[in-house]
């Protein structure tokens, strides 16, 4: 199952008029069911056998490891990305090197790790991987504490108006010469108040955009950088929230805060200027996140240190 942008399990008695978005429905012992309701449908659910053979589906076995799990370690988010040398934010989006990191998360969770999202991965230092490894898991765990995330640019549709019956008898025929005096006014026949119904044979008004349900959503508030293109970073109070395009997608980031040298990504325009190179410095191919082989090393160890982020804000 996965749950796309909108889609969301419910439980609920049996008895419960259905939404008018529910796409799947399990009857559970005890007068219960349990919904999939997905109103923009980019919700997927397979039935899969699974055999010794193929014990899981093809999608899900070229899947990485689970961020939030115990196979995501930091020695293997060094091994995943010490093999490529794409910019680290588009090597996030690779579900083959974690499962279930998006676009915002991505982009959140690098602002945490104060790393520059054009920066090779192959690049990063011991200590960027770790605080990329922590900062993963304190984003999605915020997340998930404020109930999940759907993106601002989805508004909930406005409400139908409600059309009024149609008139009989005497009302319809004053209907009628109220319209045909407002005709002769050169004024509409649908401008009054009560709107009149559609005449026969008209061409129905298209349905509206299903409404987003927004109860359960809380995260979009406590956005660090994605979305705010242009406002004063959180962090820093003194540089400006930026925006890339990589393999186009928007990528948020705040350049003070997340420096680098020559970013290989195209900027939009408002982006804040990226900084001249400094005289005698070569600047192919290069940034200013220092670079490290892991050869020779033995595994990372740990480090306990306080939270990139804490519930009053960034730190």
């Amino acid at each position: 199952m996965h749950l796309g942008m909108t889609g969301h399990l419910r439980l609920c008695p049996a008895a419960e008029p259905a939404d008018p978005h529910d796409h799947l429905v399990c009857r559970l012992d005890g007068g219960m069911h349990l919904r999939f309701t997905d109103p923009r449908r980019f919700g997927v659910v397979d039935l899969f056998r699974r055999t010794r053979a193929a014990p899981w589906p093809p999608e899900l076995a070229r899947l990485g490891p689970e961020p939030l799990g115990p196979e995501f370690t930091v020695d293997r988010l060094a091994e995943a990305l010490h093999r490529r040398s794409g910019p680290i934010k588009n090597v996030l989006l690779d579900q083959r090197v974690v499962a279930g990191l998006g676009n915002i998360y991505a982009a959140e969770a690098l602002f945490l790790a104060r790393i520059h999202p054009a920066t090779p991965a192959a690049r990063l230092s011991d200590r960027q991987i770790e605080a990329l490894h922590q900062a993963i898991r304190e984003t999605l765990q915020r997340a998930i504490a404020a109930g999940s995330t759907v993106p601002p640019e989805v508004p909930p549709a406005p409400a139908a108006p409600a059309v009024p019956p149609a008139p009989s008898g005497s009302d319809a025929s004053a209907t009628r010469a109220t319209a045909r005096s407002r005709r002769r006014a050169g004024a509409s026949p649908r401008a009054s108040a009560g709107q009149a119904p559609p005449r026969r044979g008209a061409r129905p008004s298209p349905a509206p955009e299903p409404a987003i349900d927004r109860s359960h959503t809380y995260f979009p508030f406590a956005f660090a950088v994605y979305g705010r293109e242009g406002q004063p970073c959180p962090r820093c109070r003194t540089g400006r929230v930026a925006r890339l395009v990589q393999v186009g997608r928007s990528t948020f980031f705040c350049p003070r805060c997340q420096p680098a040298g020559r970013s290989p990504e195209r900027s939009v325009p408002h982006s804040p200027r990226k900084p001249s190179p400094r005289p005698g410095r070569s600047t192919s191919g290069t940034t200013s996140c220092p670079a490290s082989s892991r050869s020779g090393r033995g595994p990372l160890r740990r480090r306990q240190g306080r939270p990139l982020a804490t519930p009053g804000g960034i730190v």
